[in-house]
Formats: structure tokens, sequence, C-alpha cells
């Protein structure tokens, strides 16, 4: 789903779970307080973006100050890019049959069919191509339906968004894998606390892992809770875990679930194929069991995320779920505070 789905769901995740008396009274909830913290609301909120922290088009790294600017600059360069090599497939090969005219008006001589043609083919041709570049997108779009030169202008412009694509995950890496690198060597050298290794090989594994595995993954989501449960108990609100936890899940169980992808229920399977024991596992049946049973992605294939239909359902979904927010906030007489 959307990233501001996920970011709605979780929040309003949080509200039913504080206020509905029966989950409310779970310790790891509120202790049936049916209390709402704006502040861990927030937590809630933020926390249903963080699983999508392995992919440079998420929500959570387009909000990321570092991570986002990063983006911005290779947007800025991709824009520059595309709009200097519109202007040279336009104005460019306009100028050029201009500046070149008389030579290309022999070489149309020698066709004896448009030889009394050829200066109007010349300057049709000419104005033709200068008139695309004044149009601007309009002229774009119809320069990428021309026979070779659209070809040609449409395969430089898509090796420029797999080059932007790149350089994106380039700066990730270079973000993320630096700050985990930091972090378990800062901590290496001073602290040696276990949980701050955690911390950064989260970091570390925003870039290892593809989108959709580790981080969609049950695995995942208690390894971040456990880094963030320590995070929150060493400022002072270990309350602050609990809204974490049901953002996270909200973003794997209540939304993603619903997408054809689905979501894994382990990347164990994966990790093992990609480091090579499972070809050497496969042999027992009792690995092939487990490993064919944690290979199966959770999923009720109900929209395509971008689609019209998809936008309808999530729409309709955040607002069933706002209007039964209200209702059981009034219902059982939920509370307020900001922090």
């Amino acid at each position: 789903m959307m990233g501001r789905t996920h970011f709605q769901v979780g929040i309003l995740s949080y509200v039913l779970a504080s206020t509905v008396p029966h989950i409310a009274n779970l310790p790891v909830i509120g202790g049936g307080r049916g209390e709402i913290n704006i502040a861990a609301a927030c937590i809630a909120g933020a926390a249903a973006l963080m699983a999508d922290v392995d992919s440079q088009h998420s929500k959570i790294n387009q909000m990321n100050p570092v991570v986002g600017s990063a983006n911005k600059l290779v947007d800025t360069g991709e824009d520059i890019l595309k709009r200097l090599l519109s202007i040279i497939f336009t104005l460019g090969i306009g100028s050029g049959i201009l500046f070149f005219r008389s030579d290309i008006i022999k070489m149309l001589w020698y066709f004896d069919k448009i030889k009394p043609y050829a200066e109007g083919i010349t300057y049709g041709a000419a104005a033709f191509f200068l008139i695309l570049g004044v149009c601007g997108r309009e002229g774009t779009r119809v320069l990428t339906k021309l026979p070779l030169i659209g070809n040609i202008y449409t395969g430089i412009t898509t090796g420029i968004n797999k080059g932007s694509a790149l350089l994106k995950r380039m700066m990730m890496i270079i973000i993320y894998g630096g700050a985990g690198l930091w972090i378990i060597g800062y901590n290496a050298s001073h602290g040696k606390d276990p949980y701050l290794y955690l911390v950064g090989a989260l970091f570390i594994a925003a870039v290892i892992f593809p989108h959709r595995s580790f981080f969609h993954s049950i695995e995942g989501f208690l390894i971040f809770t456990a880094a963030v449960s320590y995070l929150s108990n060493r400022i002072g609100y270990p309350e602050f875990r609990y809204a974490f936890m049901i953002g996270y899940i909200s973003h794997l169980y209540f939304t993603d679930i619903f997408t054809k992808e689905g979501v894994p229920l382990s990347v164990l399977p994966r990790i093992l194929e990609k480091i090579g024991l499972h070809k050497r596992l496969r042999k027992f049946k009792l690995y092939s069991l487990l490993h064919q049973v944690l290979s199966i992605r959770l999923r009720v294939p109900l929209i395509s995320t971008g689609t019209k239909l998809g936008n309808i359902f999530e729409k309709g979904y955040v607002l069933t779920l706002l209007v039964t927010s209200i209702v059981s906030f009034v219902i059982f007489d939920g509370s307020i505070k900001l922090i």
C-alpha cells in the first residue's frame, strides 16, 4: 500500500488497540487505561513506515532528511539530464538541420522523386523539431513516438532512469551502511552494549536485504522491536515500544497482507538459500518440510498498489478504521494525553 495509508493505519491501529477494552487490557498495550498518548500515536505512525526502510522510494526515506536530500539531488540531476537530452533531440536537431541545410538539400537532390521538394522537406523538418522543442513536455511526448530518433531518445532516457535508481541505491548504502558500521565501531571501542550492535546491524540490513524480505518478516519485526525497546527504555518512555509494535504490525498484517505480493512468513528460507546452506540441508525431510512452510507468503490479494481500484480500497479502508476508532473512543470513554 501507499506510504500515507501505512502511516494512517498505523495511528488508527494504535487508537483502536488503546481504547477497545479487551485489547487495551493486555499488559503489552496499556494495562486497560484506555488512554491515547499523542506522542505514542505518532510513533505508531512512523513505525508503520519503518518496514519500507529498505526501499529508496519509500515514504520513510523521503521523510529522512539525509536520504531524502540525497534523493532530491539525484532527481534534480536526472531532470537536468533529461531536459538537456530533450533540447538536443528537438531544438538541437532543428538547429542542426538549418545549419547544414545546403548540404542536406544537395543530398536530397540525388533522389529524383523528392528533388523538387528538397528545400520544403529540409525547412519543414527543421521547423518540426524546433516546434517540438518549444512545446516542452508535449513535444517530448511526440518525440518518443518518432521512428528511430524516438527509439534512440527513449533508450537514452531509460539508461538515465537506471543510472538514477542505481545512484540512489548507492547513496542509501553509503548513508545507512556507513551509519551502521560507525555505530558498531563506536560501540566496540567504547560501550560494548549488545543492543547497540543490534541497532547498527539494522542500519546495515536496510541496504543488504531486498524490499519485502527481512523487514517484512516476523524476524525483522522482532529484531526491530528489540532495538526500539532498548532505545525507549534509555530515554525513559518504555511505553513507546508498544506503540512501535502496533504500528509495525499494522504495516505487515493489516495492510500489506492485502496486496498481491503479500508478506513472507519468515525470511529464514531466503537467508539459507543465499548463503548456500539450503542445498546441503534440503536432503533432510524435516528441513524440506520446514522450508516449505516458512516460505509461504501471507496474503489476501485484494489490491495492487498504485492502481485506481487499489487507491479506492485504501481510502475506504482508512475511512472505516477512522470511523471505528472514533466510535470506540466515544463508547469506551477514551482519554487523551500529550506524552
